[in-house]
Parts: structure tokens; sequence; C-alpha cells
């Protein structure tokens, strides 16, 4: 795992030109999470010993809030505009594009990858609109030689 410093998540459609940088609201302590998934090529030799090829590593980013709270963060304004931290329906929304239509960052000294695969876990909604224990995980589809995010 490297190391990075988290701070306000960041997702951007790739899809459309000129798409917005919109910030999500703080994860709950100790998220956001930054997972390498090691990609190797193993087999059996014939005099029985192993051989591994290490292809490199996918990088997977996990978001998990107690209650996504779109509201009450002071200058941050609600919407789909640059810099602005979209509602859970427009959450929502924006995790309905196709795999790879994603660009995702897990703060903003960070760099950030391209998601193809992406599952979404909630519970419920609170009163007021809130999504009650949301989980978000983005997995990247293109296998780095480094555990460094590329440029977001």
């Amino acid at each position: 795992m490297t190391i990075f410093v988290p701070g306000t998540p960041r997702i951007k459609l790739t899809t459309v030109l000129g798409a917005p940088v919109v910030y999500l609201p703080m994860p709950d302590p100790g998220f956001p999470t930054l997972e390498w998934v090691e990609k190797s090529y193993k087999t059996d030799l014939i005099n029985g010993s192993e051989s591994c090829r290490r292809l490199g590593y996918i990088p997977e980013i996990t978001l998990k809030w107690g209650a996504y709270d779109d509201r009450t963060t002071e200058g941050v304004a609600i919407g789909l505009a640059n810099g602005n931290r979209p509602s859970f329906a427009d959450l929502m929304s924006i995790l309905d594009s196709a795999p790879g239509s994603i660009s995702i960052s897990p703060g903003p000294s960070a760099g950030g990858f391209a998601a193809q695969s992406w599952s979404v876990k909630t519970v419920g909604v609170l009163p007021g609109g809130f999504a009650k224990d949301l989980s978000i995980t983005l997995r990247g589809g293109t296998i780095c030689s480094t555990k460094v995010l590329g440029s977001f």
C-alpha cells in the first residue's frame, strides 16, 4: 500500500468534454482506503517449480459514509458544477455511467485513475434524504507498473 495524504475525494466524468470535477463529502475516519491488487501470471514448470510473472497492480479505492451528508460543509455549493458537492441523487446518476467513464481521486494531493468497475452498498435513507451506511468501492482496469496514481 502506498502512502498518500487523504483529503476530499474528487470524481469526474471523462466522457464529457469539459466535465466538472466534483468533490464528495469527507468520508468517515479511516477512509478513503487505497489498495493495490496485484495481477500476476503463475504457472507450474515441468520440473515442478513455480514460475510467477508480475504484471503490475490495479488500484482500488473504498469510500464509506455513516451518513452521506452533502449539506453541512460551509463554502461548498451543492450541484454538478466544478468544485461543487453532488447530492446523493446526483452521485447515483454519476455512478450510472458506463465503465471507464469515471475518474476518481482519493484526495487533492493524490493522483487518480479511471474506474472500470464499482460497487455501491447502502443500507437505507435517513430523514432528510441522507444515505445511511453508504459504501462505494471503485476499481481501476488498467494495470499500473508501479503503485503510483496517475495525474488527475
